[in-house]
């Protein structure tokens, strides 16, 4: 059972929308993929889920989606890069929307100092 949207703060939400809406405007490839190809409501029944860095574009992907038909269901895969206030504005356009479920205490710069294998020398 899926459970209901998970926002931080839900008044965010219209600069969340402020922010979809630009892309909108400037994301010509995937307006028209919207309009050529799922605009009949092609994913009609489907589910989508997406685990994704949760921000404008993505988003907006995500909305197409919806509008073409699936029931969407999006979950922010960093911490660092989800925008609280584009999940606001995802839940209120009928996606379901989840953040990581923890921020980092720390900085994460700098964890990856030694290579992931020896070398080779």
């Amino acid at each position: 059972m899926i459970q209901e949207s998970v926002i931080k703060d839900p008044a965010l939400a219209p600069e969340g929308h402020r922010k979809i809406e630009w892309v909108a405007q400037h994301s010509p490839v995937l307006n028209t993929i919207s309009e050529d190809r799922l605009a009949d409501g092609a994913l009609r029944g489907r589910k989508v889920a997406m685990t994704i860095h949760l921000e404008a574009k993505t988003a907006y992907l995500a909305l197409l989606l919806s509008k073409a038909g699936a029931e969407v269901t999006v979950a922010g895969s960093n911490p660092l890069s989800t925008q609280d206030d584009v999940c606001a504005a995802l839940a209120e356009g009928g996606c379901e929307s989840s953040p990581p479920t923890t921020r980092p205490t720390k900085s994460l710069s700098g964890t990856c100092t030694r290579p992931s294998r020896p070398d080779p020398r």
